[in-house]
């Protein structure tokens, strides 16, 4: 997912893709500054199954049918509908999406760092993450990077091993 370019900064909307032909969010902006954002989203999918952080604290609050936040930890939580959370920047998490698409009203806060995901090598920016999923010959994100997915981990060139949650 590239980096973010809008022509203004109030009631504008941008469909962000993973693919070209994979349409994962489309983000409505109410309004956005230096110090914070607020956007309604709509999840068209589920997030990669690999844990990310965030540039920014933020709290996201479903709108429609909610969706299951999975926690780096390994536990998982079914978010109901109009359930405010708040998460820090350094907080890891991915969205499943169990209902068909979700919306959610999304306020971030001031930019703190950069934001990558959890590998199972350790936390690798946005931009390198995305880079190696579209180097994959496949497109297939366990042949790119070592990750998690359903507590087996797979690495480039290796076989399975089972990973502790």
């Amino acid at each position: 997912m590239s980096s973010e370019h809008y022509d203004r900064n109030w009631l504008t909307k941008r469909d962000i893709y993973r693919k070209p032909e994979e349409l994962y969010l489309t983000r409505y902006v109410i309004f956005r500054c230096k110090w914070f954002g607020m956007y309604v989203h709509k999840f068209w999918i589920s997030d990669y199954d690999v844990p990310h952080d965030h540039p920014f604290n933020f709290i996201s609050i479903p709108l429609t049918v909610g969706y299951r936040e999975h926690l780096a930890d390994g536990t998982s939580i079914w978010r109901r509908i109009f359930s405010p959370k708040f998460r820090t920047a350094e907080e890891f998490h991915w969205v499943e999406l169990k209902n068909g698409p979700a919306w959610t009203f999304f306020m971030h806060f001031r930019k703190r760092r950069e934001w990558g995901f959890l590998t199972a090598d350790g936390w690798v920016d946005n931009d390198t993450y995305t880079a190696m999923l579209e180097e994959s010959a496949k497109g297939e994100k366990d042949e790119v990077l070592s990750i998690r997915r359903n507590g087996i981990q797979k690495r480039p060139g290796q076989g399975m091993a089972r990973v502790a949650n």
